[in-house]
């Protein structure tokens, strides 16, 4: 996460870490954005939610709240609901690609692995979900880091455009 921090101090500069943990909202991996504009209205949290299963694996989840009062919400809304900038939980790659969005930033384990053959469960899972890696697990965990970076900041920056557009 301090790579990340770096990066979007500069990247991203409205997006900046949570100064204060909210309901199911950790501050160790939230942000939150701040629009250059003061009229625009609420809030837009970001929350890096780890895998239950795998380490090294995560998502993003999107929250708009009216107040900031509110944190991470359940079950991810409609896109639809996202462009009415209603209150809630949405998923960045559902927002962005139209299908969840996980990044691994560690190999898959070997369970993860047989699931992924032609008749596995994530065979059939990944037509529904985009799987990011990095073009090698070789390159080390710095390499790593920097290519998941870049991606997370192209797909927050889509998000900044979308939401833009809908105000």
């Amino acid at each position: 996460m301090r790579a990340l921090r770096k990066r979007w101090k500069v990247a991203l500069p409205h997006v900046r870490p949570l100064d204060h943990s909210l309901p199911n909202l950790p501050k160790s991996s939230s942000f939150v954005l701040r629009w250059p504009e003061p009229e625009r209205p609420g809030f837009v949290f970001l929350w890096f939610q780890p895998s239950a299963r795998t380490a090294g694996h995560f998502t993003v989840n999107v929250i708009l709240s009216a107040t900031g009062e509110r944190g991470f919400t359940g079950f991810p809304g409609t896109p639809k609901d996202f462009d009415a900038r209603k209150d809630g939980t949405y998923r960045i790659g559902r927002i962005t690609y139209g299908k969840d969005k996980w990044w691994r930033i560690t190999p898959p384990a070997e369970r993860d692995k047989r699931l992924a053959s032609p008749r596995g469960a994530l065979a059939l899972a990944s037509t529904l979900v985009i799987q990011w890696s990095p073009t090698s697990y070789e390159l080390g965990e710095s390499a790593i880091f920097a290519q998941a970076i870049e991606d997370l900041t192209r797909d927050v920056r889509h998000l900044m455009t979308r939401l833009a557009a809908r105000s």
